[in-house]
């Protein structure tokens, strides 16, 4: 199950939703949506990874570690970071 398709079941009507899902045991259900949040939950973790590494390489913003205006931007990064 794709994060597309979860994102278009989310945004189904309530009978087209039951519909869709009217042939999905609920446990195999559960499961799918719990590997759908840790893809999520993985990718997150990589962009925001992804968006600390790029404060360190625009040079605008290259600081020592210890400086505070370092972690308040890598803060801001992680905590703005959307997950593709």
């Amino acid at each position: 199950m794709s994060k597309e398709y979860i994102k278009e079941l989310i945004e189904m009507g309530d009978d087209a939703l039951n519909v869709e899902l009217e042939n999905v045991p609920v446990g195999h259900f559960r499961n799918l949506l719990k590997i759908a949040l840790k893809e999520q939950d993985r990718d997150t973790r990589h962009a925001c990874a992804e968006a600390v590494v790029q404060i360190g390489l625009d040079s605008t913003a290259i600081c020592e570690i210890s400086d505070r205006n370092w972690v308040d931007k890598a803060h801001f990064a992680c905590m703005n970071v959307k997950a593709v």
